[in-house]
């Protein structure tokens, strides 16, 4: 987990809703950001099989969609669509998710496989502008004075009513 982080508790929230829900027994939660959180569990892939539950969670898909805003060597290698894909295709067929895969199969185990959110294919992209403080996520936008094309987005105003906690944008 990363200091100051977004995602800082997902542990925590994962955990509190096997419990609301009634599953008990023991669980791992496992985040996998770089290659050698990869490596090192396939290595002790073992120990997973005496939890009841295991949550892995890979976020290389997601950092390389970033990195395809950001970096300009991603933009040459994913340069469209098919080359997006296919980089991603690649990345797969020579990665540690794929070898766990693998070792649950031969382990007859089960398997679910899910998303915090997908990806939306956009031939024309709409343009958010706001002042020097407007966040940069690519998902949604932050900020005071923000303008856009408002057939182009799904707006929040007062974020109680769609049940998110209310913060001050400074």
């Amino acid at each position: 987990m990363t200091k100051g982080g977004k995602n800082l508790f997902e542990k925590d929230f994962l955990e509190g809703n096997l419990i609301r829900n009634g599953i008990t027994g023991k669980f791992s939660y496992n985040k996998i950001t770089n290659l050698n959180a990869g490596k090192k569990l396939v290595d002790n892939f073992s120990n997973l099989l005496q939890n009841d539950f295991n949550a892995i969670v890979y976020n290389f898909v997601d950092m390389l969609s970033h990195a395809r805003t950001d970096m300009e060597v991603i933009r040459e290698l994913a340069s469209d669509e098919a080359a997006y894909r296919s980089l991603t295709l690649s990345w797969f067929e020579h990665s540690s998710l794929l070898d766990i895969f693998k070792l649950i199969a031969d382990n007859g185990c089960d398997v679910i496989i899910t998303t915090d959110h997908g990806t939306v294919r956009v031939d024309e992209p709409s343009k958010v502008v706001g002042d020097r403080n407007t966040n940069t996520n690519l998902r949604y936008k932050q900020g005071k004075n923000l303008s856009y094309e408002k057939r182009d987005v799904f707006e929040i105003k007062r974020p109680e009513e769609a049940f998110f906690t209310k913060v001050k944008c400074e």
